[in-house]
């Protein structure tokens, strides 16, 4: 079995990134059943799209997926439709606010999850 860890690197990217990404991890994926791809990055409790509460640097937002979003990347269009098992949790997690001129403390959901070949 092999396992591949990917955490706090897809929120990095655009949705059409974020999908070369998951084709390019799953090429190094051993197709032996039970391996598996995991990790957690910031993420959408409902419906994939932007995020506006969640900033990359001072240029744009970040592409968000939610678990619904996510388990469709992977189970058929990174993977044949079936081929996987794709598992999510939404976690929320509260940023603390760090510098006397940094915004109010914010929530931060994350998305924690685990593709496994069938």
């Amino acid at each position: 079995m092999f396992a591949i860890h990917a955490s706090a690197i897809f929120h990095l990217f655009g949705e059409e990134k974020q999908l070369e990404l998951a084709r390019a991890l799953a090429g190094l994926l051993s197709p032996e059943p039970g391996s598996m791809i995991f990790g957690a990055h910031i993420g959408a409790a409902e419906r994939k799209g932007f995020e506006p509460s969640v900033m990359h640097g001072d240029r744009h937002h970040m592409w968000c997926h939610s678990p619904e979003s996510w388990t469709d990347l992977w189970d058929g269009l990174v993977f044949g439709k079936g081929v996987v098992k794709v598992q999510t949790k939404v976690i929320h997690w509260e940023r603390k606010k760090l510098q006397q001129d940094a915004p109010q403390n914010s929530m931060v959901t994350f998305l924690v999850w685990l593709v496994t070949r069938l």
